[in-house]
């Protein structure tokens, strides 16, 4: 199963409407610094339209800055906790179950049940 990217690419195009903005830019004039239409600028700012990585690096070449500057740190993305919380688990497990799993994805060390406690 992939994982959902649509958020990803609606931060990143966010960020860069916001810089583009700060840079009092309108999408018309990027644009045409970046060589494409005004449309696909829209459609990358509101996340309708993936951004390739060549192309983020022309976005942070415009803006003068690093392509990784446009990347989300570590510290930004959601708990690894809450994204199990997200995950399309099966209707019918148990707490125990969900607790398991939970503990599977996330950094903390939640109690094991007490089948691996017998296996240790």
């Amino acid at each position: 199963m992939r994982p959902n990217s649509a958020p990803f690419y609606k931060a990143l195009g966010d960020l860069i409407r916001r810089k583009r903005k700060a840079l009092d830019l309108s999408q018309d004039r990027l644009a045409r610094i970046l060589g494409v239409t005004r449309a696909w600028v829209a459609n990358i700012e509101t996340g309708r339209q993936n951004l390739l990585v060549h192309q983020l690096i022309e976005v942070a070449a415009a803006f003068n800055m690093a392509p990784a500057d446009f990347l989300v740190s570590p510290a930004q993305e959601p708990t690894l906790e809450k994204k199990s919380r997200e995950l399309p688990l099966p209707k019918g497990l148990t707490s125990k179950q969900r607790a398991e799993i939970s503990r599977l994805f996330s950094d903390q060390d939640l109690p094991r049940s007490r089948d691996d406690n017998k296996k240790e």
